[in-house]
This record gives structure tokens, sequence and C-alpha cells, in this order.
């Protein structure tokens, strides 16, 4: 696609900027999120949006998701590398250009798993809180009827007890009150993510 140089006729200004984002996870206080330090990015903990508006970036896109104690915000800033007169061609070379779409890309593709994950737990915390804390506790801590305590469990056993409890392959007491509660196969990944979050659950190292 890029074999040679790109020359652009720019009319007012650089079509070519740098492009960075940053981000800040769980914050419950937005009035003051323009002046706290955002994470990652050319903010790396130590620039606000103020202060980024201030070294000549301007917001492109903003973005918000749920997190586990709060929201997730991030920022996609982007500034002009240079400014360009009136009906002057600016040469860029196709390898800066594949740089910095590779850059928006692997950025992109970075803020997707985040929000993935951001509603895997969101997700997880409330089918457990709505179906399981009730008789389990909020922090897997009871053990109800025969039931195991969750607490110290590891995912698979969890996993493999609520798949076999969904296909009525276990034979106790708490097998006939635990089989309307058998999650579908999203459901048991979500609560699955949520309790290794708050060390419920222990993930498996493999």
């Amino acid at each position: 696609m890029f074999k040679n140089p790109i020359t652009i006729l720019l009319l007012t200004t650089s079509l070519f900027a740098d492009v960075t984002m940053c981000y800040k996870e769980n914050f419950t206080t937005p009035s003051k999120l323009e002046t706290i330090a955002l994470d990652g990015g050319e903010c790396n903990g130590k620039y606000s949006v103020t202060d980024m508006k201030k070294n000549g970036w301007s917001i492109k896109d903003i973005s918000t998701s749920k997190g586990d104690n709060g929201l997730n915000y991030s920022y996609v800033f982007s500034k002009n590398s240079s400014v360009v007169a009136p009906g002057v061609v600016q040469t860029i070379s196709s390898e800066s250009l594949k740089q910095q779409m590779a850059l928006l890309d692997k950025e992109r593709i970075v803020q997707e798993k985040i929000n993935k994950e951001a509603d895997a737990l969101a997700n997880g915390k409330r089918v457990y809180e709505s179906q399981c804390a009730r008789c389990h506790g909020i922090y897997g801590e009871l053990a109800p009827y025969t039931s195991k305590k969750l607490v110290g469990m590891s995912s698979d056993e969890f996993d493999d007890s609520m798949r076999a409890y969904g296909l009525n392959q276990k034979n106790s007491s708490a097998a006939i009150i635990m089989g309307p509660y058998s999650l579908i196969s999203i459901e048991r990944k979500d609560v699955i993510k949520y309790l290794e979050n708050i060390n419920v659950l222990q993930p498996i190292k493999k």
C-alpha cells in the first residue's frame, strides 16, 4: 500500500499529528478529572487533561467504561507535529505513516481489551451479587447446606462444579438447590473473573 512517499497538498494546517492515549481507572470524582494526572501515553502519571491542553495537545476522543470501583476513562490526544502555510506541499514518508497507523491500532486494541475486561468484571459482580451472595456471602465466606466455602477454592474447581450442577451430574442436597442457579457459560466466566479479582477464587497458574 505504501510503496512510495506520500505527497499531500495542505490547504490550512498539517495533516500529520502525534497521537497518544492516556487513561484513568476506577475514578470516582468526575468533577476533578480535568486536573488529576492521567496514566499511560504522554501523560505517564504526570500530566492532567488541563496540562496536556497547555502543552499543545487537543482531545480527539473520550470513552468511558465501568470499573470495579468506579469508572474507567480513556482519552485520545493529538498534537500537530508542524504547521504548514497554505499552499505548501509536505512530503510524509511511508515509514512514518506506517508507524503512526501502527501506534493508533495498538492503542485501539489496548483500549478494547480494557473495556472488555471492565464489562466482564461488572457483569460478574452483578450476577454474583444477585444470584450467589445471599447464600455464599459477599466474599464467598459462607458454606450453605452441604456446599463448600467459595473462598480459597480454585477457579477450575468452581467452574467444574457449576457446569456439573447445570448438567445434573451432582447428587446432593446442594445440587437440588443449585439447579435453578446454574450459570450459562458466559455468566460463569464473568463471575470467575470477578471472584478472582476480589481474591475469593484462586486462579490456576499455568
